[in-house]
């Protein structure tokens, strides 16, 4: 069973990040900043319909989109974040 520990810490990764473009509608796919192809989108909050994720079932990346602001961001794989968490 997976335990969450109490103790945080901060740590620094580079994301990648883009902007969209305001032209067309998310739900034709914004493109996977790995590996090009269109992200499934989703709406886990419906509280905050401006905050998606997007998934990429190509190559499995998971991104953060920003609608109201037009961005999505790349976010850190298994790897990178085993990267960012080592001591």
């Amino acid at each position: 069973m997976l335990m969450v520990s109490s103790e945080q810490e901060t740590v620094l990764i580079s994301l990648v990040i883009s902007r969209l473009s305001t032209d067309h509608d998310l739900v034709g796919g914004a493109p996977c900043l790995d590996c090009g192809e269109p992200l499934s989108i989703h709406q886990p909050d419906l509280n905050a319909p401006e905050r998606l994720l997007g998934t990429c079932d190509a190559c499995g990346a998971w991104h953060l989109i920003d609608a109201d602001r037009a961005v999505t961001v790349l976010l850190p794989d298994a790897d990178g974040l085993r990267i960012a968490a080592a001591p």
